[in-house]
């Protein structure tokens, strides 16, 4: 008699990672966490990837971006992922959450929207040499970013530089044609469309914050009134 032999097949999972709240450097997520405020940085996201071993991955995006280095470091480490991985903007995907979009084929929720513009600093001071200089690097930091554009569209960089200069916004049929995004996610899809939190924290905030953590840790009861004071004080609407 024959006998048949079932071979177990080995069935394929789906791993989900996020991108939302601002992006930050490693250095400050566990000041985010601390502050219950919403946030991603590189190390936070490769720790999912390297979890996912191989595994497609499924990475939804709702940010208005935050520090460059820490987004580009984001594209990067999705592109280079070994298995295959889907990006999904379900909210926002803005500024440098936008350049993290352009790594991997990507959806994009109906009422979702990109924006892209040039790279800004804040705490520059100095004599009109410290300003040419300061003015040099944020342009060569937006053509750094225009890149990952460049790479998605196939528009030339000019073009895509002229977008960045007039900071621009697209919703989700704009963004596909244009080619920055492949598809809008279909109606059938269990998608989240929500709301893009708004605002950033300057760096100037993480420093002052990692000042004070590092002297002493506050009492619970004073806590919470920390939390609002620094966001009071130093949160910046975009």
């Amino acid at each position: 008699m024959q006998l048949e032999i079932l071979k177990e097949r080995k069935v394929k999972t789906v791993k989900k990672t996020a991108i939302k709240g601002i992006i930050i450097p490693n250095d400050y997520q566990a000041i985010c966490d601390w502050l219950d405020l919403e946030a991603t940085s590189p190390g936070k996201l490769q720790k999912d990837l390297i979890d996912a071993d191989g595994d497609d991955v499924q990475v939804e995006i709702n940010s208005p971006g935050g520090f460059v280095a820490a987004g580009s470091e984001l594209y990067n480490l999705m592109h280079t992922y070994s298995g295959k991985l889907t990006i999904d903007i379900v909210g926002q995907a803005a500024s440098a959450a936008s350049v993290a979009a352009m790594a991997r084929h990507n959806r994009i929720a109906p009422t979702a929207s990109i924006m892209i513009h040039n790279v800004s600093m804040d705490g520059v001071s100095g004599d009109y040499h410290e300003m040419d200089k300061a003015s040099n690097e944020l342009l060569e930091l937006t053509k750094a970013m225009a890149n990952a554009y460049v790479l998605k569209t196939g528009m030339d960089r000019k073009s895509i530089l002229k977008m960045m200069d007039a900071e621009t916004t697209l919703e989700a049929q704009s963004a596909v044609e244009q080619g920055f995004v492949d598809e809008i996610i279909p109606e059938t899809d269990e998608s989240i469309f929500s709301k893009a939190t708004n605002f950033s924290l300057s760096k100037d905030f993480f420093e002052k914050l990692n000042k004070l953590m590092s002297k002493n840790q506050p009492e619970d009861a004073d806590l919470e009134n920390l939390k609002l004071q620094l966001q009071i004080a130093e949160m910046s609407i975009i």
